[in-house]
C-alpha cells in the first residue's frame, strides 16, 4: 500500500498546476491512460499552502469527512511520511509529499488509498482460517490416527506372537508377511535369536539329562557296595577292598565332574587362553613318548611323525588336551597288536595333525555324531568314558580358529585330522611377548 501511494503521490506531481494562490489539476480527460490514472490518484486528495495554512484543493471523498488540518497539524505532517485516518466508517492510508511552485513556495500533498479492500481480504482470511485450520487439525489427527493404526497393526501381530512363545513352545515362531520391510527383518532377527535359544535350551536339557544318567551309576554302585559290606558284616579286609574299590567310582566321579564344568565353562566363554606360539610337532613327540609305556602294556605300537618345526598361536595346555584326548581315544579303541600312528604336517597356510589307528571303526551312522557330548560309539556292553573326550577336542580346535575331522571304516580304523591356522601370535599381546 505504501509502495503504490508513493507512486501515486509521484505520478501526480506533474498533473497538479499551482499558480497564483490557486490549485488545479491539468491533464487530457480524452486520453483513457491519464484519466483513469488521474481518477484513482485523486479520489482521496488534498493539497495545502505551507506558508497560509490555506486549502487550495481537496477530493469529493474527503470534502465529506471534513478531514481539514489546521495550522499546528499541517506543520506537523510538512516533513512528510504516511497517516492513518478513520473517515466514514472507513480507514483511509495517507500519504503526504511536500511540493513546490515555479516561485519556490511550498505547499504539502496528500494522497491516500482505502484500506477497505485490504482488511476485506485479511477477515475474509482469517474466516478461512477459524474454520480450515480446526478442519485440518482434525483431519490430519484422523488420518494420523488411522495411519498410525494401519503401521502398527503388523507390530501388533508380532507382539501377540511373541507373547505365544514360552520356554514349552520355543518351536513357535513369529510371523513373516513377506515384505522384507523393517518389520519383516525384525521378526527375522527375532525368530533367529529364538532358534538359537531354542537350541540352548536343548543342550541345556540334554545336558542336564546326561549328568543325570552318567552320575548315576556311580552312586547306585557306591550305593550297593556299601549296603552288601553292611548286610553281611564285612570283614576288615573285605571294607578295604570295598573302600578301594569305591575310591575308583569317587575318582572316576571326579572325573566327570570336572569335565562337565569345564564343558559348562566352555559354553559360558569363561576358559581364557593364554595363548603363545607353541611348536605342534614337539608338544605331539612328547606326548607320544609319554603314551609309549601304556602302549606297550597294551600290546599296541605307537609312533609319531613330525617333520618341520610347525608353529602355532595357541594355549599349549588346551592344545595338549587336545592331543591327549585323540590318542587316548585311539588307544581305547584298538585292540591288542593294532598300531596308532601321529603325525603333524604342513597343509598349505595350516599345520595338520592327524591320529590314525587300525582299531574297530566308527559305524557309518554314528559319524555324524561323534564330535556331541555324551555320544558314544564304544562297544556294546562296554562302557567308555562319559563321551565328552571328542567335544573339548572340537571346541579346543573351533577356540583356536582350526578345524576337526574324522574319517572311519568299521573293523579297519579310524583317522581324526585338526587343522589350525600356522603363524606367530598378533604384536603386542601377551602371549607373543611369553614366546619371546
Amino acid at each position: 500500500m505504501d509502495e503504490q501511494l508513493g507512486e501515486l503521490a509521484a505520478g501526480l506531481r506533474g498533473y497538479v498546476v499551482v499558480d497564483q494562490g490557486t490549485a488545479r489539476l491539468q491533464y487530457h480527460p480524452q486520453d483513457p491512460e491519464e484519466a483513469s490514472f488521474v481518477g484513482r490518484a485523486t479520489r482521496y486528495l488534498q493539497l495545502y499552502d505551507l506558508a497560509t495554512g490555506r486549502l487550495l484543493l481537496q477530493s469529493r471523498a474527503l470534502e465529506r469527512e471534513h478531514l481539514v488540518l489546521g495550522a499546528r497539524e499541517l506543520a506537523a505532517h510538512a516533513a512528510g511520511g504516511f497517516d492513518d485516518v478513520v473517515a466514514g466508517g472507513s480507514v483511509l492510508r495517507l500519504h503526504d509529499v511536500w511540493l513546490q511552485d515555479a516561485h519556490g513556495r511550498a505547499y504539502l500533498l496528500r494522497v491516500g488509498l482505502s484500506l477497505d479492500a485490504a482488511a476485506a481480504v485479511l477477515n475474509h482470511f482469517l474466516a478461512m482460517l477459524l474454520v480450515a485450520v480446526p478442519a485440518g487439525v482434525g483431519a490430519s489427527a484422523l488420518g494420523g490416527w488411522l495411519m498410525a493404526r494401519l503401521a502398527l497393526r503388523p507390530i501388533e501381530r508380532v507382539r501377540a506372537a511373541a507373547e505365544d512363545i514360552g520356554i514349552s513352545r520355543l518351536d513357535r515362531r513369529l510371523p513373516l508377511r513377506g515384505t522384507g520391510d523393517e518389520i519383516d527383518r525384525l521378526a527375522a532377527a527375532f525368530n533367529a535369536t529364538f532358534d538359537r535359544l531354542s537350541e540352548a535350551v536343548a543342550r541345556m536339557r540334554h545336558f542336564a539329562a546326561a549328568i543325570s544318567h552318567e552320575l548315576r551309576t556311580p552312586l547306585l554302585v557306591l550305593r550297593g557296595e556299601a549296603e552288601v559290606a553292611l548286610r553281611h558284616g564285612a570283614s576288615a579286609g573285605e571294607c578295604r577292598e570295598v573302600l578301594a574299590s569305591q575310591l575308583e567310582e569317587f575318582e572316576r566321579l571326579t572325573r566327570l565332574i570336572n569335565q562337565f564344568l569345564t564343558l559348562a565353562l566352555a559354553d559360558a566363554g569363561e576358559i581364557p587362553l593364554d595363548r603363545r606360539s607353541v611348536d605342534l610337532g614337539a608338544l605331539v613327540r612328547r606326548l607320544v613318548a609319554d603314551l609309549e609305556p601304556l602302549a606297550e602294556q597294551r600290546g599296541l605300537r605307537l609312533s609319531a611323525e613330525t617333520r618341520d618345526e610347525l608353529r602355532v598361536c595357541g594355549d599349549d595346555q588346551w592344545l595338549e588336551r587336545l592331543v591327549l584326548n585323540l590318542l587316548d581315544n585311539a588307544l581305547r579303541y584298538t585292540l591288542a597288536g593294532g598300531s596308532v600312528r601321529a603325525a603333524v604336517f604342513r597343509d598349505g597356510p595350516r599345520a595338520a595333525l592327524e591320529v590314525a589307528d587300525t582299531g574297530i571303526g566308527i559305524p557309518a551312522d554314528a559319524l555324524p555324531h561323534v564330535f556331541e557330548r555324551f555320544y558314544r560309539a564304544g562297544r556294546p556292553g562296554r562302557r567308555e568314558g562319559a563321551g565328552i573326550g571328542l567335544a573339548l577336542v572340537r571346541w579346543i580346535a573351533d577356540a583356536h580358529g582350526g578345524t576337526v575331522a574324522v574319517a572311519s571304516q568299521a573293523g579297519v580304523g579310524s583317522r581324526f585330522r585338526v587343522t589350525l591356522p600356522l603363524g606367530p601370535c598378533p604384536p603386542g599381546d601377551r602371549e607373543a611377548a611369553a614366546a619371546g
